[in-house]
This record gives C-alpha cells, structure tokens and sequence, in this order.
C-alpha cells in the first residue's frame, strides 16, 4: 500500500534548503504553489523502482551533416548519387574481405565522384588501420571531420587511431565527441571501456532515471509518487503538468514535449534536496550524484542537454553551435566522468 505525505510535513524542512540558481523557482517556492493551487496534490512513496528506459534504437547516422542555412545550423544528409554508391558497394566488399587497398582504391573513386561526402573519408582511414598505418588513418579522419564536425563515426575511428599511437588524453576528447554526436550507441561502449581504463577513468554505464510517477485522479486531483531522493524534482514536474497556466507563464509552447527551462527548474529544485543530505544516501543515484556536482560546477544546461535530451532526441546535437559542443565536450571531461580510485 502506498504510504501518503502530508505536503506540510516538509514545508519547514523545504523552507531551509540551500539554493542559488537565479529566476528559478525553490523548492520551497514550489512546494508554496501546489499548496495554494486548486489542485488537489497528494504526495505518495513510489514503492517499485523505474527501470532505466532503453534508448538503443535512437541512434544518428554518419551520413548527416550540419549545414548553416541563413545563420542557423540544420542538420541535413548526403544524397548519394547512383555511381558513388556504385564504388561503395564494391569498397565495402573488399572491405569484409579483408582487401584494404583494393577497398581503398574504390573509396577513393566514390570520394572523387563526390568530393563534399565526408564520410567516405572516414572509410578511407578505416583501410589504413589494419595496415597499421595510424599516421594515415589519422590524417584521414581529421579531413572527414574538417568536412563535417559531426561524423560521430570520424571522431570515434580517431580516437582508437590514437589510442594506438598513445595519445589517449587526446583520444579522450574525440570520443566524448562522438558520444555527444550519437548519444546512444552501443557499439562505442568497447572503446569507451579502454580509453577511459587508459586514462585512470571510471567506466560508469548509466542513464538518467528520474524516480517518479503523476497521475491525474479526479478533474482537480493528482498523485504524485516519488522515491525520497526525488521528491523536489517529482514536485517539479508535476507544477509544469497539471498546474493551470503554469508552463505557459515560463514560455513553454503548448506543443513542447521537453523543454530545457522545465529540466533547469526541477533538477535545481532537487539540488536544493541533495545539498542537505550526506553522499551516501544517494549512492544508488549516479544521476544525482553527477546532477550535484554539474550544478556546483555551473553545469546545469550542459547536464540538461547531455543527460536529459539528447537520449531522446540525439539529433539535436547536429543543431548545436560549436561554443555548445564544446561546453558539452568539457561538462563530459570534467564533471561526468571521474578518476578511478586506488584499491586499498
């Protein structure tokens, strides 16, 4: 059975909390309007944990690109014409058979029948590597990255090229790249685990899970069920769902799905919680772990982006500027990931 919070019970001790993001709503600010609202909100504890949500299937592709059109970057995807693909079929072929020149020499007749497709650069590279020619698989990639920034497959190819040529601070940032470019990918997972082991890394494989549930019960009542650790962001979200006129006052379009100011808002809210509670009880969290240290670090719209929205929506990446990538690349480098501890 669930256990009922009264919404009183911790009006004093939200009324404490630490908080110092500016034109964000606190906690106590928050908890102060479901109060006063003509909804009725009851608090509940969720009893059964959320699974982590599976987002394999929504991936990008190495065949689209960013282009600026009237001085906003859109993402867009090579049109490949019948006789370069012609040339692709067949260096592909030699390819899986091992015949590295042979492909080559065909990648090469695709690249010159279409000049501007930069991902047949980085297949170009790929033939190098079973040669052990890293100087050239290098130079390679670094061409199909100059072509498009955005080739995940480019920056992932050259961050294994120069693990093997031991430049692995170097291979660190290019994979980050490739992991913000394609948010979801699988595939990587074997290079992340021995770049980051080379690096004195921790591997942390986890996914942002909030631990809440919002239930609309009758025309002027709502459920919300929340683990404790989430409370302040489950009271949050349920302000932006179901108070009247709420999300409209904070700019959200009504056709919005996500919004980056409603994640601002409820993962400060929940900094305020975390800040008043010792480590240990959020080990469980990773999410909350990272979220603390993001907003410390005055990461907060670089964790809203990396954590919260690219998962779902992976193309949003190709539509960021370069300032936001690489502020993306440094949330990644020096707040998400952490140094490996020495066994006792």
């Amino acid at each position: 059975m669930n256990q009922a919070v009264s919404l009183s019970a911790i009006f004093l001790f939200l009324l404490n909390l630490p908080f110092g993001q500016q034109q964000l709503h606190t906690p106590f600010e928050i908890l102060k309007m479901l109060q006063e609202s003509k909804i009725e909100y009851e608090i509940r504890i969720l009893e059964e944990k959320i699974p982590p949500p599976d987002y394999s299937d929504r991936l990008t592709s190495n065949y689209w690109y960013c282009q600026d059109k009237e001085g906003k970057i859109k993402s867009e995807e090579y049109r490949i014409k019948p006789e370069t693909q012609s040339w692709l079929d067949k260096a592909e072929q030699e390819f899986r058979n091992h015949s590295d020149r042979q492909a080559r020499e065909y990648y090469l007749k695709a690249l010159a029948s279409q000049p501007e497709v930069a991902v047949i650069m980085t297949y170009i590279g790929q033939t190098y590597e079973p040669e052990g020619d890293f100087d050239q698989a290098v130079e390679w990639y670094q061409k199909a990255l100059a072509a498009n920034p955005a080739d995940y497959m480019a920056h992932w190819f050259l961050a294994d090229a120069l693990v093997a040529k031991g430049e692995k601070e170097r291979a660190l940032e290019e994979l980050t790249l490739a992991q913000i470019f394609n948010r979801n990918n699988p595939r990587m997972k074997k290079s992340r685990e021995f770049i980051y082991k080379s690096c004195g890394l921790k591997v942390e494989d986890w996914v942002f899970n909030p631990q809440y549930k919002l239930e609309k019960t009758g025309d002027n009542q709502v459920v919300i069920s929340a683990a404790p650790a989430w409370l302040a962001y489950a009271m949050a979200k349920a302000l932006w769902t179901y108070e009247p006129g709420y999300a409209a006052s904070r700019g959200k379009p009504a056709s919005a799905g996500l919004y980056s100011r409603e994640e601002e808002e409820a993962l400060a809210a929940e900094y305020g919680y975390l800040s008043s509670q010792p480590p240990e009880q959020f080990k469980d969290y990773p999410d909350l772990n990272v979220l603390k240290r993001a907003i410390e670090a005055g990461k907060i719209s670089e964790y809203v982006i990396y954590e919260v929205l690219l998962p779902q929506y992976p193309r949003l990446a190709f539509e960021l500027p370069p300032d936001i990538i690489d502020s993306l690349k440094q949330y990644v480098l020096e707040v998400r990931i952490e140094k490996e501890t020495a066994a006792q």
